[in-house]
């Protein structure tokens, strides 16, 4: 359940992934985000309504508390740089794009190019190939879950950078997207 879990984190655009195990007449309820896993006592659901309502609520649940990542948004038809970011970031017909906001800026995202799923928890980093429409160029995109008390790498790469640090890469944007 846990390499399960990690793909599936790795591969689609979520926060957290909900699942539940059965043997006979006992179930647990798990909850895997990039932080670890949270998982139920034992629990008969054949004589509990706790696996019923669970299913009723993960249901009636929006996107966001059913786990996807809402920060990265499926771009509708129409939108005004759609057709120019797939063309820059060579996207294929029947593949998404995802805009993304990061502080007061936009990219547009496909697939990521760096990924790892072999760690059930941590950092989850991938990068993606970003095309930025109001500079009309492509750019780099980290994503990263990172601990609320560490510093940002943004915060750091400027440090690097005032003490005159060679070979740092310029920083576009940076922040916690929400």
């Amino acid at each position: 359940l846990t390499i399960y879990s990690s793909i599936v984190l790795s591969s689609q655009q979520r926060t957290r992934v909900f699942s539940f195990c059965v043997r006979e007449h006992s179930a647990r309820l798990l909850c895997h985000s990039r932080a670890g896993f949270l998982v139920t006592p034992s629990f008969d659901y054949v004589t509990t309504p706790h696996l019923r309502e669970f299913f009723w609520r993960y249901t009636h649940a929006d996107d966001a508390e059913r786990g996807l990542d809402t920060t990265m948004q499926s771009v509708p038809e129409g939108d005004d740089h759609a057709e120019e970011a797939k063309a820059k970031l060579n996207v294929t017909a029947g593949n998404p794009i995802f805009k993304v906001k990061v502080e007061n800026k936009v990219f547009y995202i496909s697939e990521p190019f760096i990924f790892r799923h072999d760690q059930p928890i941590g950092r989850g980093t991938r990068c993606f190939e970003a095309y930025d429409p109001e500079h009309e160029r492509l750019v780099l995109l980290k994503d990263t879950w990172r601990h609320s008390e560490y510093r940002s790498e943004g915060e750091i790469y400027a440090e690097l950078l005032q003490h005159k640090v060679p070979n740092i890469l310029q920083v576009v944007a940076e922040g916690d997207v929400r």
